[in-house]
């Protein structure tokens, strides 16, 4: 199609994801020329230049092969990048997996394992105390 407008959330997506995929220290899991290195691993060749494009919204049709390497990348399906609904709860386990890097909010999931419903109920009243006693907001954005 001559006027295929590509993938118009592509940009704020990758962006997204280059934001959420940190490693166990909390730092960004790759960057332009990391995540090209790492592609080119697998034998597809994409610059950082390519990827930078991808990035800022200058590239919006990049091939199946070439989003197919980003979602193994980044460990998402590659529904990811063309259904809402399934990137929605993606972004989701995303976030879960960043909170679960966190020393304290590990220690306290596996302390809370195996407590009672009204038990889990009690401990997460208690944290939205503390929250609202460190001016955080209800849940975490």
């Amino acid at each position: 199609m001559p006027n295929d407008p590509g993938l118009p959330d592509l940009a704020e997506q990758l962006n997204h994801l280059f934001t959420s995929v940190r490693t166990a220290q909390g730092q960004p899991r790759w960057n332009n020329e990391t995540a090209s290195l790492e592609i080119a691993r697998t034998g597809l060749t994409m610059s950082s230049a390519y990827l930078s494009q991808l990035r800022n919204g200058k590239r919006l049709n990049p091939s199946a092969r070439h989003l197919a390497a980003l979602a193994d990348l980044f460990g998402v399906p590659m529904e990811y990048f063309f259904d809402p609904g399934r990137r929605s709860v993606i972004d989701d386990d995303l976030q879960l997996l960043t909170a679960l890097r966190d020393t304290g909010a590990r220690r306290l999931a596996l302390h809370a394992q195996g407590l009672s419903p009204a038990s889990v109920e009690n401990v997460l009243g208690i944290i939205d105390q503390l929250r609202r006693l460190e001016n955080l907001p209800a849940t975490p954005a």
